[in-house]
Formats: C-alpha cells, structure tokens, sequence
C-alpha cells in the first residue's frame, strides 16, 4: 500500500501548551558551574550558554512569536520571580540551593584539610581526624529563636524597601485613572502596563484579600479601584503573597509583617549600616 502523506505543519499556527512546555524540555541544558571571586566576595555562578528567548526560537518558531514577539518580557525578572516561588518535591528551590551549595563548601573544605594534613607544614602531623568528623562538624546547627527572627525580619524589611516605591507608582496610577468602575479593565490594564512577577498577586486579587489592617481601611477588599487600601497596606499584601508561595515559615499573617517585623528589621538594619560606617 503506498504510503499516506503526512500534512507538513505550518506556521502561522497557535501554540497549544503541550508545545511551550515542550520547548522548556527542548532548551533545557546542564549548566555549567564556576566560581569568580570578585571585591571580597565568592559567587557560585551556574551559566547557561544560551538566551532563553533566542534558544526557544530555535526550537520552535510559533511558540517563540506568541511567548516573546507579541508581548514585552523582562525574562530576567521572571526568571527571579520564579526562583521565589518554584519548589522541587514540595521543598522551595532557594532552600534546595542553598543545601546543595553548603554541601559543595563543605567538600572542598574537607579536601583542603585532608591535603593539610599532608603538607610540608612541620605541624601538619598533629593534624588528627579525617572527612567524617570534619562533615560532622559542619553540619548546620539550628539557630535560636532569636536568631531566626531577625533574620527574616531583616528579609521582609528589605523585601519591603524594594516594593514599595513600584507599589506607590501603581496607587499613584490608580489615582489618575478617569474610569475606576470597570475593575476588570483596571486590572488588565495594570497587567499590560507592568511586567513585574508579583503584579499578578495584584490582579489576581490574592494580595488585595491579604492586607494588613490600617485604621480607616478594609483588610480585604474586592476591587483595585474605589482605593479601599493604601499603598503600605498593598505592599504588605504582595509580601505576604511572596513569603506564602515560598512557604515561609513560620506562617505569619500582614498585620504581624507589618506591626512586627518589618520596624525590627528596619532597626537590625539601620544598626547594620551604623557599625559598618564607624
């Protein structure tokens, strides 16, 4: 029997999204791994040797046009966005990394102290124990209370000086909207215009639904429009939308991120940069 001609697939033709998420298994590389030690500093610098816009249009031009030539994205941002919220096997990346470089610190230290042991040094022979007590030794130790408090008021504090004057930009927007009755035009509207990750908290509705309370103001609100909330109050809302994607624990709600932890952290902070100037 003679054989059936395959129709040849042509372009223009809409990306379904089997096809974009094939292209993110096509694209996908090993990265490469290297350490650069510039001004006091060590950074452990993971490359992929292409740009992801250029490396999906070689795999598939049709999904390239409707991902990255019909509409303006900042993928770095994305890229960052995603870094926050992605998680491997329910534990969030940024911890994963974080255990996975520990362990590589944990090595080569270990075989500098095993080559130690074995130097020219005259006291290199008093050197005593071997990998197992030194791995031990590294270990993390869980850290107190108190520690652990700081720590993350000092995240949320910072987290908030980066958001808040992008957060203003959009009340200030709002502000200046004729037409603030049609919400869902307000919210499209505000989706086109910016293209940072967390705006979607915003349009979406989940940060609105998760305002610190602010005397005067609603805790949870329904619209963008009508400005039933403030500007600290938003930015709090995109915190808490950030910290529970990354399943930050403890789990803490916006009245206590913005009552609590964020004026510690702007206190650790200000002490920071106080001792660092002397």
């Amino acid at each position: 029997m003679p054989k059936r001609n395959t129709p040849i697939k042509r372009f223009p033709r809409i990306p379904k999204s089997p096809d974009c998420g094939k292209v993110t298994r096509l694209v996908w590389q090993t990265p490469e791994f290297e350490v650069r030690q510039p001004d006091n500093s060590t950074e452990f610098v993971h490359r992929l040797g292409f740009l992801v816009p250029e490396r999906v249009r070689t795999k598939q031009v049709a999904t390239f046009t409707m991902l990255f030539s019909t509409q303006t994205i900042d993928i770095k941002s994305e890229l960052e966005g995603a870094y926050a919220r992605a998680s491997y096997k329910g534990i969030p990346v940024a911890r994963l990394v974080d255990r996975a470089l520990r362990s590589v610190l944990t090595e080569a230290l270990s075989e500098i102290f095993m080559k130690a042991k074995k130097s020219k040094d005259p006291h290199a022979k008093y050197m005593k124990g071997g990998r197992k007590t030194f791995a031990k030794a590294a270990r993390p130790r869980r850290r107190p209370h108190t520690e652990s408090r700081n720590q993350r008021a000092i995240q949320l504090a910072r987290l908030y000086e980066a958001l808040s004057p992008k957060v203003k930009q959009i009340h200030s927007w709002v502000v200046a909207n004729v037409d603030q009755s049609n919400e869902q035009k307000l919210r499209d509207d505000l989706e086109k215009r910016v293209s940072w990750p967390w705006v979607a908290d915003i349009v979406r509705g989940e940060a609105l639904q998760n305002l610190p309370e602010i005397p005067g103001y609603s805790r949870t609100t329904d619209t963008l429009g009508g400005l039933e909330w403030t500007d600290r109050q938003l930015t709090v809302g995109v915190i808490w939308c950030i910290q529970h994607r990354r399943r930050a624990l403890p789990s803490l709600n916006a009245t206590t991120i913005l009552e609590e932890y964020i004026p510690l952290g702007r206190k650790l902070l200000k002490k920071s940069r106080a001792s660092k100037r002397r």
